[in-house]
């Protein structure tokens, strides 16, 4: 027969920092010496819209590219360079988008900025 096996100990002192749920998070994070107040850095709304206008023209530049520069520059410069330079492209233009969407919705459903 064995034995039932004890339970773990539970208590604060044997439960790391970092996996306690009474820990300070990054939002409510008290100041440090230096003077950092604690809070998230805020994106302005203006660069939301801005990065939303460059995002959606970034896309439709590179979807109009998938039928006129991307062969050539396949043959001339190769397809794993171009493939690389396409998703570095598409990654930062959606990247753009997603924050001004964002900042819309934001806007239309809670009726401020949002983060």
């Amino acid at each position: 027969m064995s034995t039932p096996a004890t339970p773990r100990s539970t208590t604060p002192a044997a439960v790391p920092a970092h996996a306690r749920t009474d820990a300070p998070t990054a939002d409510f994070a008290a100041p440090n010496p230096a003077g950092d107040s604690g809070r998230r850095l805020m994106v302005s709304t203006t660069w939301r819209w801005v990065s939303f206008v460059l995002g959606c023209v970034l896309l439709v530049l590179c979807a109009w590219a998938l039928g006129h520069w991307i062969p050539r520059w396949t043959r001339d410069y190769g397809s794993v360079l171009v493939f690389l330079g396409l998703f570095l492209v598409m990654s930062i233009a959606g990247r753009w988008f997603w924050a001004g969407i964002d900042a819309a919705l934001g806007k239309v459903i809670k009726g401020s900025d949002s983060q």
